[in-house]
């Protein structure tokens, strides 16, 4: 069974927000879904996905009997299942059921081939792999004889699972993995109190979200940002998820208008492509709130460009899938061309001199 490291080399947390004091024993299933439901909820939208609206209450139903499918499966609490899905409601339904017994998600991008499902296999160890028919031909590669495969539509039953599994806050969650830009990719480990904590630090702070909020963009949930972009954020507030499953500018410029999305995450390169369109942006955009940029420098051309054709505030940001999302930002109001932003509310960042390395001081050019 994969296991946390000994706890004498984990890092430090230091909780310096009240929303941070998460109790002992937290699923966060219940608490981007159950408690949703227990606020009313039930009928509120809780996904758009091209024609199609999946409310609170659908999405708890689905995920329930997917719960059941896998427990049936011999999915137990610490199993690991690899995830080959597109950004449609069945990877939220899915990865909360894995959430809901107790089992950890471990998400992989569609475009990785299966040397690189390889690798991962043999890095989580899997008892599980849930793939779509899109994404089948990669998996056909796979020597997976001791990991049996299933399509995801194979898990829609109606034998719901409906307790949430009692998880300790620190119990392993999901298992992400790094690009590969810095080398080999490696699976970062992070918990349920992990997947509330940036909705309570960077989504509750820098983008101050409300039930009314609709949440989109192109990012893969497989990645840490699209993870708290499109499935974190907005169910821990109660908002709606406008996911959309192949990127193109055109597209993403008419699900923002026709799902009346008003935060929505992008990339540098995918602003440049929208404004190339030479489209009415700033009709087409205008439900937006606020545009959210990461994965790469935000150039100031960017940002000046975009802000004059689509007339929202970009705000641009730096995390990696070690610390899960963004933890400098810039903030509404207050955002600056060429400017990454501030320490985001709940951490603590220093510069370190790279040849001595202790912190540069203040005002150190």
């Amino acid at each position: 069974m994969l296991k946390y490291p000994p706890r004498k080399l984990w890092p430090e947390k230091v909780y310096s927000l009240p929303e941070l004091a998460y109790p002992d024993t937290l699923n966060a299933c219940h608490e981007l879904l159950d408690r949703n439901l227990d606020e009313g909820r039930g009928s509120s939208p809780a996904i758009y996905f091209k024609d199609s609206v999946v409310t609170y209450s659908e999405l708890h139903h689905q995920v329930m009997n997917i719960a059941g499918a896998l427990r049936r499966r011999g999915i137990q609490p610490g199993d690991r299942v690899v995830l080959r899905l597109l950004n449609r409601p069945h990877f939220i339904s899915t990865l909360l059921a894995l959430l809901r017994i107790g089992a950890v998600a471990v998400p992989t991008p569609p475009l990785i081939r299966a040397r690189e499902i390889s690798g991962i296999f043999e890095s989580s160890d899997p008892s599980l792999l849930v793939a779509e028919t899109e994404l089948w031909e990669e998996v056909e590669k796979l020597d997976t004889r001791s990991v049996p495969s299933l399509n995801v539509e194979s898990l829609c039953e109606d034998a719901p699972y409906r307790e949430c599994d009692p998880t300790a806050k620190d119990d392993l969650a999901v298992l992400l993995y790094t690009s590969g830009s810095t080398g080999v990719p490696k699976g970062c480990m992070h918990s349920h109190a992990d997947l509330l904590a940036i909705a309570d630090t960077y989504a509750r702070y820098i983008l101050e979200p409300a039930p009314a909020d609709r949440f989109g963009g192109h990012p893969t949930m497989a990645f840490a940002y699209g993870l708290g972009a499109l499935f974190v954020f907005p169910l821990r507030f109660g908002a709606s998820t406008v996911l959309l499953d192949r990127f193109t500018p055109e597209a993403m410029i008419e699900s923002i208008r026709d799902c009346k999305v008003t935060l929505t995450f992008c990339s540098p390169l995918s602003l440049r492509l929208m404004m190339k369109e030479g489209m009415d942006l700033k009709g087409s955009l205008s439900s937006l709130r606020l545009a959210i940029s990461a994965g790469e420098t935000l150039p100031a051309s960017v940002y000046r460009s975009w802000r004059d054709l689509a007339g929202v505030e970009v705000l641009d940001g730096l995390g990696s899938t070690e610390m899960l999302h963004i933890f400098i930002s810039a903030r509404r109001g207050r955002s600056r061309p060429g400017a990454t932003g501030e320490v985001v509310p709940g951490y603590e960042a220093v510069v370190i001199d790279e040849k001595s390395m202790k912190p540069v001081p203040d005002g150190t050019q």
